[in-house]
């Protein structure tokens, strides 16, 4: 699995013979990227990955309470194409259309962009809600 890193992070890999990718916006497509293409100054605001080539888009990631997973969706994010819905019992719903559901899925923040995302955001939520309960022993 890919690992989302900033600008320096990617020279740096790049200088030490590791494998970086790099998002383009245009073509919703990553790329094998080069030390050029990472110094070249429209792209320092850009997505960049290491490792693996990455096989979705990049995620806006959230952090709580020290326990980092996916964000969720909002419907006013423009998510176009299918989406999962994380559920309160922990099932995560096969991938459907993001119009098809039911906006109160967005406004309480359980859809995701993929399968994947929807179980790491689950399990986090899982390690926070333990966190909390242990502290209030």
């Amino acid at each position: 699995m890919a690992k989302y890193i900033n600008t320096a992070m990617a020279i740096e890999a790049l200088q030490k013979g590791l494998d970086v990718w790099i998002w383009n916006t245009r073509t919703k497509a990553w790329y094998e990227s080069n030390l050029s293409s990472l110094t070249y100054s429209p792209n320092t605001d850009t997505h960049f990955a290491i490792g693996e080539k990455p096989t979705a888009p990049p995620r806006k990631m959230i952090e709580i309470d020290g326990v980092r997973m996916p964000a969720p969706i909002a419907s006013s994010d423009g998510q176009r194409g299918s989406c999962v819905v994380l559920f309160s019992d922990g099932k995560v719903s096969s991938p459907l259309a993001s119009h098809l559901w039911n906006p109160d899925a967005f406004a309480i923040g359980n859809v995701f962009a993929t399968e994947a995302d929807a179980i790491a955001a689950r399990d986090a939520r899982k390690l926070i809600l333990e966190r909390a309960m242990e502290r209030a022993k």
